[in-house]
This record gives structure tokens, sequence and C-alpha cells, in this order.
């Protein structure tokens, strides 16, 4: 197995890992494939997800800018630093994050559910800035008209 096929390699088993709960062991296959090539743009992405679901969110976001950094076109990364950056409070950056990821993959689900919850933590009701082919606008709709009336209120 060569260099670069050992660095995908462990990056996939720590995402199998991690689907199943294996926490620890995922993080041990992320920072192997890291070992392999630190700029490894899917496996720093991939350990800012871990790090996020522990609740270190400003770890996490080190390691998507880190990703971003290794790979401009990482949308997944991306969106994944806006989400963090809403979790934090950091809505200019959410914001920033969350349009680059649609910016690259305007059908990015993940993207438009976090822009989503974007909107509902922010109270910004801007209907009209959710494009039609959105694959979740209704989703996006929907959780925004249910905050409307806590806005009011």
């Amino acid at each position: 197995i060569s260099e670069s096929e050992g660095t995908i390699l462990w990056n996939n088993k720590g995402v199998a890992l991690y689907h199943t709960g294996q926490i620890d062991e995922a993080l041990d296959c992320f920072n192997r494939s890291l070992k392999n090539d630190p700029n490894n743009s899917p496996a720093l992405n991939n350990l800012g997800v871990v790090l996020a679901g522990q609740g270190q969110d400003e770890k996490a976001i080190d390691y998507y800018t880190r990703a971003i950094s290794s790979d401009m076109y990482n949308n997944v990364a991306w969106s994944n630093k806006g989400r963090s950056s809403i979790k934090l409070g950091r809505y200019k950056d959410a914001w920033d994050g969350l349009h680059n990821a649609l910016i690259l993959d305007k059908s990015y689900t993940p993207a438009w559910v976090n822009v989503a919850e974007y909107y509902y933590q922010t109270g910004h009701v801007q209907l009209q800035s959710i494009p039609e082919h959105c694959p979740v606008s209704r989703l996006v709709a929907n959780r925004i008209q249910r905050v409307r009336p806590t806005l009011a209120s």
C-alpha cells in the first residue's frame, strides 16, 4: 500500500468507526491518516466533526480551517465551519462558511439545513433569499415559520 492509499484507507476506516460510535478509534484513524499526509482535507474535516460532536467547536473550527486551507473547494468543511460558528454565536463567520459551501455546491443539503439553523438562531427571516432550487426550501421555510411567533413576542 502506498502512502497516499494508506492515508485514504485510514480516513475511510475512521469514518466507518465513527458511524458505529467508536469515537476514540475513529480519532486514532484520522490522526494516522494525517500522519501520512498532514494536509489531508477530508481527515482534517473529519477530526473537526468529531471534536464538534464533543462540544469542542473552537478546536473543530481550527480543523475545518486547515481543511479549507488544504482544499478551498471542500464544501463540506465550509458547511461544517458554518455550523460550528453558529453554535459559538459567530454569525458572520457562520454565514461566510455556509455561503461558500453553497457557492461550491448549491445542492448540498446539509449546508441548506445549516442555513435554516442560521435563520432560526439569528431570527433573520429572509425567505426571498432561499432559491427555488434549494432541496430543502420547505424545511427552511417551515422552520422559519415556526419561529415567527417566538420572534414577534
